[in-house]
């Protein structure tokens, strides 16, 4: 994609622990730890809550509007919540309904982050549809997002549901007024599926529309290639695949920004629309010790 500046990468390794979750203005290491949040709620009387990922379960996080969703030692987060604080929205992206994903302790899909707060490039580029695991249509933002810290036009979720079938397979649904005109009412709905071995991300778009790309990060400790219409995914303990035979896919150098001044190298997969609907459904196996 011609739209990312050139990449500000160091030579150092750098390494990561406990690394948060990247919606809106969101990075690490500006925020007490997780240890001394806990610590001090403790100190006000509120009990420790510690989430058992091996259960399948959704937490539906009603006022900040997120899912997390366990299942097997997997979890997923899925952005249904609308743009906020309504009086001063600077610190939001225009990225609803995008989601992040980990099998066991390793991250998978990731969105790009944030490397700095200046009026530049870099941050105009972070804040926008493009740089997050969600659709863009017609070449823009699902909110209007400007400048460093400015949002003009905002999407506004009409739908959002959770469900979990059969103790086996949690269903999370979202739809989004973002792209909708006075002369054109364009919702985009997002229906992810998580099963014990398999994530399935299935977009539609009603309404009228020249083109759309749902944009999909990856960690970049994880290996990604393409071979015979198969899509590899490759971690330190699992081999992700995808039949992307029949889908219009391209794989393209990014990078992932986990901390101010950080720009790591990481893969981009970039998924066009070929009608209204685009699904794309990945399996995956743990390997042997």
């Amino acid at each position: 994609m011609n739209n990312f500046p050139p990449l500000i990468t160091s030579s150092a390794r750098y390494i990561f622990f406990d690394s948060g979750s990247f919606f809106n203005d969101s990075v690490d290491g500006v925020a007490p730890t997780k240890q001394i949040i806990e610590k001090y709620a403790q100190s006000l009387g509120f009990k420790k809550y510690n989430q058992d990922i091996n259960k399948i379960s959704v937490e539906d996080n009603i006022q900040s509007g997120y899912f997390s969703a366990t299942s097997s030692g997997n979890k997923l987060i899925f952005d249904v919540a609308k743009v906020g604080p309504d009086y001063i929205p600077g610190h939001a992206h225009a990225d609803t309904l995008s989601f992040e994903f980990s099998i066991g302790s390793e991250r998978v899909f990731v969105n790009r982050g944030i490397s700095e707060y200046g009026l530049t490039h870099n941050r105009l580029i972070q804040r926008k549809t493009l740089s997050h695991n969600t659709v863009e249509i017609n070449g823009k933002d699902s909110s209007q997002v400007w400048s460093s810290f400015r949002v003009a036009k905002r999407a506004k979720i009409i739908e959002r549901s959770s469900i979990i079938k059969d103790q086996s397979k949690i269903i999370l649904k979202g739809s989004h007024n973002g792209y909708s005109t006075v002369y054109n009412k364009c919702i985009h709905s997002r229906e992810i599926t998580l099963n014990k071995n398999s994530l399935e991300i299935m977009d539609k778009i009603s309404g009228k529309f020249t083109q759309a790309k749902a944009f999909f990060y990856i960690h970049p400790d994880i290996d990604v290639s393409m071979t015979d219409d198969i899509l590899k995914l490759l971690g330190k303990n699992f081999i992700l695949e995808s039949c992307v035979g029949n889908i219009d896919i391209n794989i393209y150098d990014s990078e992932w920004s986990p901390s101010f001044g950080i720009n790591i190298p990481n893969k981009l997969l970039e998924v066009t629309f070929e009608n209204n609907i685009s699904t794309l459904k990945f399996d995956w196996n743990e390997i042997p010790n």
